[in-house]
């Protein structure tokens, strides 16, 4: 996990992003509506 983790901050980096927002998600915009999704049963999603 942690290689997998700054490998992100390296692809964030050479895009110009900002890194800080990888170990302080606070600082991430926030949605303006949050709904709550419950499922019925127990499984996964999928297509087809």
């Amino acid at each position: 996990m942690v290689r997998a983790l700054e490998k992100f901050r390296q692809m964030v980096k050479s895009q110009n992003g900002d890194i800080s927002q990888i170990d302080n998600t606070d600082l991430l915009p926030k949605a303006k509506y949050e709904r709550n999704i419950y499922s019925e049963r127990n499984g996964f999603v999928g297509y087809h």
